[in-house]
Formats: C-alpha cells, sequence, structure tokens
C-alpha cells in the first residue's frame, strides 16, 4: 500500500511538473516584450482657442498625423503600460456595528511611456504639437483650446507568439500631459535618443466592454492576420527561418 500511495505522489507531481513546462512551451505566459499600441490622435476640429484666436498648430498637427510621423511614432514605441484601477472608499457610517467601506468613486493614474527617437526628432515634434492643441502661445495669448480637440485614444494590446492580439485595453479621453527634457551628454555614439511621456486619460476599457468594440477588435485582428499572412507567404522559406 506505501509503494502504491508513493507512486501516485511521485506521478501526481511530474503530471505537475509537464502540465507546467507545457505552458511555457505552448506559449502560454504573456511576455512583456510582446505588445503593440495604436495611437488615434485628435482632431483638433475647431483650431481656435477659448479665447476665438486662431491655432497654427492644428495644421501642423495633421499634417504630422498624416506624413508617416503617427506611424513612425507608434513604431518606435520602446515601452507603455497596461492601465491600472483604484477604488475609492469611505466608511458607511449609517449601519449599526461594526463600520464596512463602500465604494464611491475610483481613480485612474497616469501612463508614463517611451519613444525612441529618429534623427529629427519628429516624435518629439508630434507630441508637442499634440500639446500645442491644447494650449499654444498664439502672440502671447496662451489661450486654451476645446477639450473635445485635444483628446484622442490609444489601444494597449498584448500579443501572443504569433503576434496576435489576445488582450486590448484603450485609454478613453487621453494626451500627453507630459513630454519631458531630452538630456545631451558626451555618451557613447550608440546610445539612442528616447522622450519620456506621460500619458492622462479621463478612463479606460477592455476589449469586449463598449458595444460594438468586440465585433471591431476580432475584424481588426482577422485583417491584420490576413496581411500578416500574404507577406509572410512571399519571403523566401530559408528567410523565414532566420
Amino acid at each position: 500500500m506505501a509503494f502504491g500511495i508513493k507512486s501516485l505522489i511521485k506521478s501526481a507531481a511530474f503530471a505537475g511538473l509537464n502540465e507546467f513546462l507545457g505552458r511555457g512551451r505552448d506559449g502560454g505566459y504573456a511576455k512583456p516584450n510582446r505588445f503593440e499600441i495604436m495611437i488615434i490622435p485628435p482632431s483638433g476640429v475647431r483650431g481656435t482657442g477659448s479665447a476665438g484666436t486662431a491655432n497654427p498648430y492644428v495644421a501642423i498637427f495633421n499634417t504630422l498625423s498624416g506624413d508617416g510621423t503617427l506611424r513612425n511614432t507608434i513604431f518606435n514605441c520602446e515601452s507603455f503600460s497596461f492601465p491600472g484601477k483604484n477604488l475609492s472608499s469611505a466608511p458607511d457610517t449609517n449601519l449599526y456595528g461594526p463600520e464596512k467601506e463602500v465604494v464611491n468613486g475610483e481613480n485612474f493614474g497616469d501612463i508614463t511611456s517611451t519613444f525612441y527617437c529618429s534623427s529629427d526628432l519628429r516624435e518629439k515634434r508630434f507630441f508637442n504639437a499634440w500639446q500645442a492643441l491644447a494650449t499654444s502661445s498664439v502672440d502671447g495669448g496662451f489661450a486654451l483650446g476645446y477639450y473635445d480637440d485635444y483628446v484622442g485614444r490609444i489601444q494597449i494590446s498584448q500579443l501572443d507568439e504569433k503576434d496576435d492580439r489576445t488582450y486590448t485595453c484603450t485609454l478613453i479621453d487621453c494626451f500627453p500631459k507630459t513630454v519631458a527634457d531630452l538630456a545631451l551628454n558626451q555618451a557613447q555614439a550608440t546610445d539612442i535618443q528616447k522622450v519620456s511621456i506621460t500619458w492622462t486619460y479621463r478612463y479606460w476599457i477592455q476589449d469586449g466592454d463598449e458595444p460594438g468594440a468586440q465585433v471591431t477588435t476580432r475584424i481588426a485582428d482577422a485583417i491584420k492576420n490576413t496581411v500578416t499572412r500574404n507577406i509572410t507567404s512571399r519571403i523566401p522559406s530559408v528567410l523565414r527561418r532566420l
């Protein structure tokens, strides 16, 4: 009987170990370097500040959004973060006996990201122009823009080993709150300049939370996967194995 129990325990241990190792081989764990972002910029449609002053940065931002700068900025994202959430609560004093905490709201913290900079610093130009939609020094007036004209959206997705999206969340009404300074020094010539961006946003949703979002995500994933397969099929098999 003792031998049977020992064998049973050993078999269960090996089964658990094999299952654990199998998850790793099958890509069962999310990896921080498997991600992509999609920046959906604001429209800046009014192009005027709160005092009615025309904002010349609207045209600049629209140009940077359509001349490849936006796409290049997305590709040069080095780091981003999935947002968290904090529930604010307060004691419920309308009850007899021990107090209990009740939720009275939710808070969302800022997110910091980093982007590699091209030689002409086009990424920094893009974020500077985005900030200028909110406030710009036109004729020394520093007029404030309209909220809906400078807030956009950012989609952050977790990818698996096949570059398929496994999880996506979207920052709603976001904008670059802080564009950090760029330090200049006599470092090694191989160092790459990076710009740090702090994002603020109103709230975030995950895939499937918004009506129609899940269908839209599936359609986008299907298109992306089809394009990827078409491109891959044209690559020689020798190169695909590299």
